[in-house]
Order: structure tokens, then sequence, then C-alpha cells
């Protein structure tokens, strides 16, 4: 019923006015009076007697997350811009609008006005305010049996982030833009971004090395008095041993403390120079991909002027079942580590259409799902995808996705995409830009010592590269970007000329090595 009060800013109790019935029979039955009804009064009581700072009202239906005023239209909160913040963190995962309640209907009586606007209480004295939300789940009033598991994963992301913003809390990201290091000495870079409603925005955080390799101790960076949505960067050296190999990975927590309990982040990256295997630098889809659904879009995109997605013209199609295909194959026989990364967005009907990255060993006979930073497992509702990493819902902003290909080192690997959809809600899709695959050679899993005295000139080069050093019993090994031997010379002293006129226009690595040290640069062939 809609039975509850509000005391507006004019001082005027706001009561059965709109959105109510006087039928006692029907279902927005505003009472007698405010809190005339036994059930009204119970939640009154239970309300004034807790000190809540944050509630859910769960309803059904129509995938929205309402807040306060609903009484009538454009009725703002003094607080309308945490209401914004907040609800829009929430539904981030599950893809709800969130809106003011009177932009859906306006409606005297709800309990989102009361438990935020009536702070006078029963017995004549006062009580702190409610940032009270109501969800409004799923696509119907009486979801069938066969959802609800569903609906209660849709709603995981939105009830666990609501109990910790009651409290001093933040979340942390890695920001740092490789995932490779390629120096002894090494800086990660973090955000840290306050979404709590409690506490006085301190935090810590720090850092403690995981993997042998790091010789680097704990060390702590704080970050005080932060504004609820505000967003501070911070940094960490870390020292590697000198003991370090090409293709190591090195492992190190970050700690977010806000003064009561630890948030653990544990962050992996890999020790080594990548070489770039494959790019798709180009607006041209056929020069690299096969597909007859997916295309090119100049919609949107993070680096100019275009992205791949599996709708150009729209939504999705129901009961679509699209591919693209990486043209050529994609051979992992030299590396030593290997890494798939794009960025990507995406927006699909959560629990049941979907998007996956798939990798065939066998010429494209059989496919294997990937797993990626942001993959999620599927569910029953997601046809032939139970327990299988994969995309869904809504992911608004870019984000730059990793998935290992370790699993396939040695092999020969084709790369695709395919999108999944039902016969019933459609959304906008899949998007991705940026696509390349990195590697860590095997032929180049040696030590790489800064200090060595070398000078390497032209680069790029056309005919004839100059070395110029006073090592002596050096040995000189270029190698393609797969990391294959294309050519040595041995027991160089002083200067030396290298001849390229023999290769073709691309990049190399040449690697300089006396037995004891190494230092690799990278050429340019015009």
């Amino acid at each position: 019923n809609r039975n509850y009060s509000y005391i507006d800013d004019n001082g005027n109790e706001v009561w059965n006015t709109s959105g109510t019935s006087s039928n006692q029979n029907g279902n927005t039955y505003a009472g007698d009076g405010p809190f005339s009804e036994s059930e009204n009064k119970a939640i009154r009581y239970f309300v004034e007697n807790h000190d809540f700072i944050l509630a859910l009202n769960n309803h059904t239906h129509s995938n929205l997350l309402l807040y306060p005023y609903g009484y009538d239209y454009n009725q703002y909160t003094e607080d309308n811009d945490v209401y914004e913040f907040l609800s829009e963190e929430l539904v981030k995962e599950n893809g709800y609008d969130n809106i003011i309640s009177a932009d859906l209907y306006p409606a005297a009586g709800d309990s989102d006005d009361f438990m935020y606007g009536m702070l006078e209480t029963e017995s004549g004295g006062s009580r702190n305010k409610i940032f009270a939300m109501t969800p409004e789940i799923g696509s119907s009033f009486w979801p069938a049996a066969s959802t609800i598991e569903d609906l209660c994963k849709e709603m995981m992301y939105l009830n666990l982030t609501a109990a910790q913003m009651v409290n001093n809390y933040a979340t942390l990201k890695d920001i740092t833009t490789s995932n490779f290091i390629s120096s002894s000495s090494y800086s990660t870079s973090y955000e840290i971004q306050r979404l709590g409603i409690g506490g006085q925005g301190d935090f810590d955080v720090s850092i403690t090395p995981i993997s042998d390799n790091i010789i680097s101790g704990t060390n702590t960076n704080s970050h005080n008095q932060m504004s609820l949505g505000g967003i501070i960067g911070g940094a960490f050296t870390i020292e590697l041993s000198s003991e370090i190999q090409y293709g190591d990975q090195v492992s190190y927590m970050l700690v977010l403390n806000n003064g009561s309990f630890n948030k653990e982040y544990i962050i992996n990256k890999i020790y080594g120079d990548p070489i770039i295997v494959f790019e798709d630098e180009s607006s041209m889809i056929q020069d690299y991909w096969e597909s007859d659904s997916w295309n090119i879009t100049y919609e949107d995109y993070t680096s100019p002027d275009t992205s791949i997605t599996d709708s150009p013209n729209g939504n999705y199609s129901n009961n679509e079942y699209s591919v693209i295909e990486l043209s050529n194959s994609v051979n992992l026989s030299d590396a030593s580590y290997a890494e798939l990364s794009f960025n990507a967005k995406w927006h699909t009907e959560s629990g049941y259409d979907y998007i996956q990255v798939e990798i065939s060993t066998d010429n494209g006979q059989s496919w294997i799902p990937q797993c990626g930073k942001y993959t999620k497992i599927g569910s029953d509702t997601h046809e032939n995808a139970i327990d299988e990493p994969l995309y869904d819902g809504l992911q608004e902003s870019w984000v730059n996705e990793t998935i290992s290909l370790s699993d396939y080192l040695n092999n020969e690997i084709k790369i695709r995409f395919k999108l999944v959809s039902d016969n019933s809600q459609r959304r906008d899709g899949f998007y991705f830009d940026d696509l390349k695959i990195n590697i860590i050679s095997s032929n180049l899993s040696i030590n790489s010592i800064d200090n060595i005295p070398v000078q390497f000139y032209p680069n790029p080069a056309e005919e004839k590269v100059f070395i110029n050093t006073t090592l002596t019993n050096y040995n000189i090994t270029i190698y393609n970007i797969l990391g294959k031997q294309i050519f040595r010379t041995i027991g160089n002293s002083g200067n030396t000329t290298i001849n390229l006129s023999s290769l073709p226009h691309g990049i190399f690595l040449l690697k300089l090595n006396n037995g004891k040290k190494i230092k690799t640069f990278k050429i340019i062939k015009n």
C-alpha cells in the first residue's frame, strides 16, 4: 500500500496526494490516514529504532533502480547528487536504469520518501535520513521460477556494493598501462575511488611482494579526506632480482585498508620486452578478419576511426549465432609466454545472450572458450555455454581485456569472437578495438643488462647499421618478430658494421651477447 507519509520542505505532510487510492481493496490504498495500517506502523517502529544508513526496498518490475522523491514530478532531494552517484554505481553491472521515482509515475506514500524524508519520529524526536532506493527487479511482476537464480545473480553486485557503501568504502584498480615489465626497476600505478558514504574518506594502500623475484619490501601510501566519488592515484617502485628471466611472472599484492578491514588485489605481470606478432591497425575488416555479419563501425572506438562490432547497424538479431575469425593462424612455437589483448565494451541481455573469445588448435575443427579479466561463468540460461567463460550484461565504458595464451605455446592457433542470442530481448552487442598478440620469445630468454657501453645507429636503417663498443669477443644475432634467428656473427671485437640489404622491410631484434652480458635493440628496416 501507499500508507507512508513524508514532510516536504514547507513542513507539510504529504499523504494520499497522487498515485493512490481510497479503495480499501485497491493495490494503491493509502489507508485512513498516515501510518494507519499495522504493517506500516511496524516498519516505522523498526526504522526509528535502528540507525540505518542505506536501504533497498526490493520490488518488481522494469529493470530500474528508483530513488526519491516519488510523490510528484521534479522534486529533488538535497542529496540528489549523492543519489545519482550511488545509484549509477549500483547499476553498472546489471544495466538497470537509475531514475527518480516520479519519473516512472508520481506516487505519494512510498517507502523511499518516508525513509529519506520523514525524520520526525512517532515519539516526537528525530532520526537520521536513510539513503533508500527501490530496485524494480526483472521484467515481470511474477517472475517464472526458472528465472529466480539469474535474477539473484543480476542483483549480486548491486546488493554487495550497497552493503559496503554504508562504510568507509573505496575500490582500487591497477592502471599500469602494460602487462609486461621490461626493466629491473618498475613503477606500478593504481587509482582508488571512494564509493562509501560512511567514515572520513581516509584510506591506506600498501604493496606486498608475492613472488621471490621481487627484492623490494612492503611500502604504504596514505590518501586522506577523499570526497564521495573522488579518485586519487598513486604508485610504488618495485625492484627485481638480477636473477630474473624473460617470461617469469612477477606477482605482488596491493592492499586497500579503510581503517577497519583490508581488501586485497593480486597483480600479476610478466618480465620481458614483448614482441607484437599481430596487431590490427587496419580500418578495412577484410585485411585481417573473416565474417558474414561482424564489421567495422565509426560509432565508437579507442583509437581512430573505427572499432569492430557484431551489429554495426543497430542491435543484434534474435536467435543469432555469428562469428568473426582471424584470417591467418598465429604460430606460438617460439614463445615462452603469449597473451591476447584488446579493448572492449558490450551490452547484451544479461543471463541469456553472450559473447565468447575462442581458440582452436586443430585448424577450426573444435573451439575452446577463453577466460579473461572480465569474463563471467555461463549459467543454464546461456545456451550451450553452461560453466563456460563469456561476456554478458553491460560494460558501458571501454576496458582493456587480456587473455593468457600460455596453454597454447608450441601450437599454431586460430582466434575468433562468437555472439549467441535467444529469441527475447536484443541489445547493442559487443565492440572490440586495438587487438594485438604479444609474446616473449624463447630465443631471447636471457637477462638483459642495461649498462653495456654500446652505440647503435642509424635506426631506422636502409642498408647498414653500425655498432660502436669497446666490448671484445661478442656475438650478434638478429631475430624476426616471431623470434626466429635470421642472422648470426660471432667473435666480434670493437666497432662492427652489419649489412641489412638481404633483409625484408620490417621490425627485427638484434641481440648482442659477450657470454656475460646481453643487450637487445629493436631494428626498423626501411
